[in-house]
């Protein structure tokens, strides 16, 4: 699958929450990864040497799409998110039942 993304000679990404399965060189870059990266920490476009022209389009429907389903807002390993995201929402869901 081709990658809308590169990054510079020899950069890394680091997840800031600790998940090894996201460290990302551009060896394993996806577009899905680089999206995850740019939204969870923004300063790390600098480390890019490549962006798709709708870039920004791209950030905002990801996280449009996380709002509209809660319960989807996962990335490939990421089921320590998938599990808070569906505690906090079906607290919501409770509180609005009383």
């Amino acid at each position: 699958m081709k990658c809308d993304f590169e990054l510079k000679a020899g950069a890394v990404l680091h997840d800031p929450r600790g998940d090894a399965a996201k460290l990302v060189s551009n060896a394993n870059l996806t577009n899905e990864l680089a999206i995850y990266h740019l939204q969870t920490h923004p300063n790390c476009r600098v480390k890019f040497i490549r962006l798709p022209k709708n870039v920004e389009e791209l950030l905002k429907m990801e996280i449009e799409r996380h709002l509209e389903f809660p319960e989807t807002a996962t990335f490939e390993g990421d089921t320590e998110r998938t599990e808070t995201v569906t505690s906090a929402t079906n607290k919501k869901r409770h509180k609005r039942k009383k």
